[in-house]
């Protein structure tokens, strides 16, 4: 509808390189199964809020994504032409610019008084993605200075979205789609009717601040309706898989799909603060070889299974999980 003579095209809305064609259609496609899914077990405890799997892993997903970003942005100019370096650049403006603004926000300025923080990485990468996202239907038709602006915007929108969205609604969006990449490209696709500019590029037109209103609304239609579509669609395809299915949610979720699917542990460190916490026989304590015990074990091929630990103090994210031989 968007691209290729569709619709939307015919009426004038424009998407560079897919903010509504992708970020405003994933954005509302994971709000309608978060909502028809339900939170995972232990979700009110933390409020949505769960500690990272693997932080190295996503900060390198992250930074892939960040270079990857310039490839689809860049190209989507179809060729080496000042309208890819424009698309270049303002990528890289706008998803600084949010970054930037997650890394201000996020920052613990004074934990105590002997002490000052940096912002958390999970937080910036979060910034940086809002902004690539954002800036995507914009790209090759706004000006170096607007990208900053939007990049600014996207970076306050989307961190307001994630702080109060998943309390407030109680819909646990875990990867936060719906404010990263909806949220955001929502407000990017909005922002060609605002900031268009018909002088960077020759398919490009002119949005308000040059003059004209048509492209506003434009934009505003294309955003909606594709929205519209994408949640529809959405929840046509759950209710059909649901009948199918029985049951979306997996019975096992307090076990773990690596285990009960797999029958393996994701993540088996010797001597690391989880796995140094073994399954005991009831009344028997723990002393100081057990994890010195379940590393020896470990590595000499035992097999070992994370269940729930019903018995443990409530820790400050989630469940705590305890060992057992599989």
């Amino acid at each position: 509808m968007v691209w290729g003579g569709g619709f939307l095209w015919k009426l004038g809305a424009q998407d560079f390189a897919g903010g509504i064609v992708i970020h405003v259609t994933a954005g509302m496609g994971s709000l309608v199964t978060a909502w028809f899914v339900g939170p995972r077990i232990d979700f009110h405890k933390t409020h949505g809020e769960f500690p990272p799997s693997n932080l190295p892993l996503a900060a390198t997903g992250a930074t892939l994504l960040w270079m990857g970003w310039f490839g689809f942005n860049g190209g989507s100019a179809l060729s080496a032409n000042p309208v890819a370096i424009l698309a270049c650049i303002n990528t890289q403006v706008a998803c600084a610019a949010s970054a930037i603004v997650w890394a201000i926000l996020s920052t613990p300025w004074c934990r105590s008084e002997h002490l000052q923080q940096g912002p958390p990485v999970v937080a910036v990468m979060n910034g940086a993605v809002a902004g690539l996202a954002g800036v995507t239907p914009a790209s090759g038709f706004i000006s170096f200075g607007s990208s900053l602006v939007l990049g600014v915007i996207l970076g306050f929108s989307s961190y307001a979205g994630c702080k109060y969205f998943r309390p407030m609604t109680n819909i646990d969006d875990a990867l936060d789609v719906t404010i990263v990449h909806g949220l955001a490209g929502a407000i990017g696709s909005l922002f060609i009717g605002f900031a268009g500019d018909a002088s960077l590029n020759s398919q490009g037109k002119n949005g308000l601040i040059h003059g004209e209103s048509h492209l506003l609304w434009a934009q505003s239609v294309a955003i909606l309706m594709a929205a519209a579509w994408s949640g529809i669609m959405t929840l046509t395809i759950l209710f059909v898989l649901q009948k199918l299915l029985s049951n979306l949610r997996h019975r096992q979720e307090d076990e773990g799909l690596d285990t009960h699917d797999h029958d393996e542990i994701a993540y088996s460190i010797p001597n690391s603060p989880v796995a140094a916490i073994p399954q005991l026989p009831q009344g028997q304590s723990s002393g100081a070889d057990d994890s010195d015990t379940y590393a020896s074990e470990l590595a000499e091929g035992v097999r070992f299974r994370l269940i729930p630990d019903k018995q443990a103090a409530e820790p400050k994210y989630g469940t705590m999980f305890t060992f057992q031989k599989a």
